[in-house]
């Protein structure tokens, strides 16, 4: 069994990389799982970013999400490029299963795993090969060269792990006791786009990252003995 940490994060971007660091920061020693595929989620796809404070010129997202990690790792988070496939939050030591079978153990979690697109459901979609467009009227098509599809139908929160453990709201998003970022689980803290179906900002995802890492560090003291146990007094005989 692998050693038990103070502190597992599963995602990365704004909300898990923020998480990360100030975890780092209080010497918790996060283990940051932050994906196979989108590490560093889903501003990695993203051009310019000219909205997230403290970049007057505006900013890459991947630069962003690479300075956030860089940061993060500095204090001594360590990240892995790696899916979590199953989890058990239920006991006081939580686990996580990667995607090679190793089990991990930690006394709390925080939950990042975002949101994603909304997909069409088309063949082929995925590609990007332009679009055929059909005239509702008419009945003509005709084809439309693209680079680049948006599809802006909305976005489903990534909470499948954790929809037998944690409780979800009516459209499946993490709930969490607002202000803070404590879930149904003590110990289990959420954060980002996945409890947020309002806002979906990077500045706000890093938010409640920061938040979460608060959350964790305060339930890790209260586990924490207050000190030395008084030795028991025997009663002096009379």
């Amino acid at each position: 069994m692998s050693e038990i940490r103070d502190v597992v994060v599963i995602g990365s971007g704004p909300a898990g990389y923020t998480a990360a660091l100030y975890a780092a920061r209080a010497q918790l020693k996060p283990l940051v799982f932050g994906g196979s595929v989108f590490v560093g989620g889903s501003l990695t796809t993203t051009t310019e970013v000219e909205n997230f404070p403290g970049f007057p010129q505006g900013v890459d997202g991947p630069v962003l999400m690479e300075n956030m990690r860089a940061q993060a790792e500095r204090f001594g988070a360590e990240i892995v490029e790696d899916d979590i496939v199953s989890v058990d939050l239920t006991g006081e030591i939580k686990t996580v299963t990667d995607s090679e079978g190793t089990v991990h153990r930690a006394k709390t979690e925080i939950v990042t795993t975002g949101s994603g697109y909304r997909k069409l459901g088309l063949p082929k979609e995925e590609e990007l090969s332009g679009l055929t467009l059909r005239d509702a009227f008419t009945g003509k098509t005709r084809r439309l060269a693209a680079t680049g599809l948006f599809i802006a139908i909305g976005h489903d929160p990534r909470t499948e792990l954790f929809k037998d453990q944690l409780d979800l709201d009516d459209e499946g998003y993490l709930k969490v006791a607002a202000p803070s970022t404590r879930t149904n689980i003590p110990g289990v803290f959420a954060a980002g786009d996945v409890v947020d179906h309002t806002y979906r900002q990077a500045v706000t995802a890093a938010g409640t990252g920061c938040a979460a890492a608060l959350g964790a560090e305060r339930y890790l003291a209260a586990l924490a003995p207050t000190g030395p146990a008084e030795p028991e007094r025997v009663p002096a005989a009379v």
